[in-house]
């Protein structure tokens, strides 16, 4: 009986990685060029989540901000957002859920890296807020994503 729950899960996990293949969005060059020049809006706080590129790891992941669907992150892509300034919360979604919490202020950046490990069934996401040269350095290796 065991062996035939650990079949049935396989199967899902295989089908739910197949589902999500293909979905992420690029933005147009001159969107990510945009993105890249890290121009910073008096009145708003700037959201930079990348996800820097894992050999043969490629598994599409959701981020969210404020419990709202952000994008969808593949190896070497970003996420840019122009937030009010406060408090928020960024998630991933994967084996598990992991969340960070930011206090923004107005004409900032912040810079969040996703890391992306093996889970058991499948990948387990990590955040963590990065410097400006770190962060930078990250997004300028990654294509921005709608």
């Amino acid at each position: 009986m065991k062996l035939v729950n650990l079949y049935i899960l396989l199967i899902v996990a295989v089908f739910m990685q197949l589902s999500a293949c293909g979905t992420t969005h690029y933005s147009k060059p001159d969107q990510d060029a945009q993105a890249k020049l890290f121009n910073k809006d008096p009145l708003k706080s700037g959201i930079y989540i990348y996800r820097p590129k894992v050999l043969n790891f490629n598994t599409e992941m959701a981020v969210e901000i404020d419990g709202k669907h952000a994008g969808n992150t593949e190896d070497a892509t970003f996420i840019y957002q122009s937030l009010e300034p406060g408090e928020h919360v960024f998630a991933a979604h994967g084996e598990g859920t992991v969340e960070i919490k930011i206090s923004t202020k107005p004409g900032e950046n912040y810079y969040v890296k996703l890391d992306v490990r093996p889970g058991l069934i499948i990948p387990t996401p990590f955040l963590k807020q990065v410097d400006k040269k770190t962060g930078q350095s990250g997004v300028n290796e990654c294509r921005l994503v709608e």
